[in-house]
């Protein structure tokens, strides 16, 4: 089973999962979201120490012009 979950700390928004088993049993999807939200609580928490709480955020935004 390949389980993608993407969100925030207030939940979930987006989820990708392609089963290659016959089924999938409620406690198996109960035991993969929570250790996804676990994960994502981790990375978030990791990001969070990097940024300091500062905003990195550039006063003026970057432009970028692709010619086709």
């Amino acid at each position: 089973m390949d389980f993608k979950v993407a969100g925030t700390r207030k939940g979930i928004t987006a989820l990708q999962m392609d089963i290659k088993i016959g089924g999938l049993t409620r406690e198996i999807l109960q035991q993969a979201m929570e250790q996804a939200r676990k994960g994502r609580l981790f990375l978030l928490d990791k990001m969070d120490a990097v940024l300091d709480g500062t905003s990195h955020r550039s006063a003026r935004p970057m432009r970028l012009a692709l010619k086709p």
